[in-house]
């Protein structure tokens, strides 16, 4: 992919609301693990030893997502997502280089690379869909986090979404 181009943000968003159609998920917080399910044949939570900056990838041989046992429910689940962001997304290009798919932990918005923000929005908008969003911004930040179940971090950029 040439440097130039730019992530397409709104494929991810329409392939994460489908996602959340197919599954029949109408309410937080969205049941992550088995949706992954119903697209991949394993999810594993693993031991990365002292990596604690790896969350996690796909291994397409194997069919499966990876993740590191060691994080937050919260951190594991935007994991899922992400990974299951880029099965969908970016299946080709991943099966080139399985390396590709390895995720490290970066704050929300530090990704550079295109299909990196594609699978973070996918991410995003899987977890927490902005129309679900929307019924409950009245609640405090913390306690969307708990709704969602994903992190404070994670509402905050998805709030910034809808203002």
């Amino acid at each position: 992919m040439p440097a130039k181009l730019k992530p397409n943000y709104d494929e991810a968003k329409k392939i994460a609301k489908k996602v959340l159609e197919d599954n029949f998920v109408l309410e937080p917080a969205v049941p992550v693990f088995d949706i992954a399910r119903n697209y991949v044949a394993n999810i594993y939570l693993a031991d990365f030893g002292d990596r604690d900056d790896v969350c996690g990838f796909i291994d397409f041989e194997d069919d499966s997502i990876v993740v590191n046992q060691d994080h937050s429910e919260s951190r594991m689940a935007f994991t899922v997502a992400h990974e299951l962001g880029h099965k969908l997304l970016h299946s080709e290009w991943l099966k080139e280089d399985p390396n590709r798919s390895i995720m490290l932990r970066r704050p929300l918005g530090g990704e550079i690379d295109p299909r990196e923000q594609e699978a973070n929005a996918f991410a995003a908008e899987l977890l927490v869909p902005l129309k679900m969003l929307e019924k409950y911004r009245h609640l405090a930040i913390s306690r969307l986090a708990q709704l969602f179940g994903v992190s404070e971090e994670v509402i905050g950029y998805r709030l910034k979404a809808i203002k």
